[in-house]
């Protein structure tokens, strides 16, 4: 085989080696990567245009190292998972590796001359990532089979607060409410009526806490809900039963 030979394919072979991000359907100046540890990302970036590279919600960028940093304006942004890229010498060419506080990410940076309407510029580039999409998806299929207790109700008369369904999978407990109704901060009581504050994680339409207990107690400014699981209601005065928070249709 040549030399020349040789050198072809190489050339190919790196080629081949280097991934280009991938334009979204609804704009094709916003694109994304789908993340490989051991991937080298190829970013082509254009004389006075600026492309952010966004990385994972709440990933936070620790390090940045390129090259060739004279011809390149690289910055990290306050909210730290997000680099803005920007060619300052047409042609340039370098490699560029950033490391945040999950994940390392290598790239392969070229400038380019570009113009106003060209479906190759990117503007903003963001990256997915099958690991955590295929984690979420068993995450989800395991909350989904976890048996549900329904067995909720409320008492009190600050109606604006009263979720429409709570329920419980033996590990966490589930709050959900009508549209546009406000959300009250969550205490779990016990039954001295001592409250402890617990940590919620919010969604479309209610909150989630990562524990159960036979009561809670809601709260806004002076409105108060307590909330008691069924067998504390039916054998307590915890919670009368004035309220019916069960069923998997409300």
């Amino acid at each position: 085989m040549t030399l020349g030979a040789l050198a072809l394919g190489a050339s190919v072979a790196a080629a081949q080696a280097e991934v280009k991000p991938r334009p979204y359907a609804a704009d094709p100046r916003i694109r994304h990567y789908t993340y490989n540890e051991h991937q080298v990302y190829r970013l082509d970036v254009y004389m006075k245009f600026i492309t952010s590279l966004q990385f994972g919600a709440g990933e936070n960028v620790e390090s940045v190292q390129v090259g060739d940093s004279a011809s390149w304006q690289i910055v990290r942004l306050s909210r730290g998972d997000v680099l803005s890229v920007k060619p300052l010498i047409e042609n340039a060419y370098t490699n560029m590796t950033v490391y945040t506080d999950r994940r390392v990410y290598t790239f392969e940076l070229r400038a380019k001359r570009g113009r106003v309407g060209d479906p190759s510029l990117s503007y903003r580039i963001d990256f997915t990532y099958p690991d955590e999409e295929a984690a979420r998806r068993r995450s989800q299929q395991e909350r989904a089979a976890r048996p549900k207790d329904f067995d909720y109700y409320y008492s009190g008369t600050a109606r604006s607060i009263v979720p429409v369904q709570v329920y419980d999978d033996g590990r966490s407990t589930y709050f959900r409410f009508a549209p546009d109704s406000p959300r009250p901060a969550v205490f779990a009581a016990n039954a001295g009526g001592q409250e402890a504050i617990v940590n919620v994680t919010q969604t479309r339409d209610g909150f989630v806490v990562s524990r159960t207990s036979k009561r809670w107690t809601l709260r806004l400014g002076d409105k108060i809900i307590p909330i008691a699981h069924g067998s504390v209601a039916r054998h307590s005065g915890g919670a009368s039963r004035s309220g019916f928070l069960r069923g998997k249709d409300r």
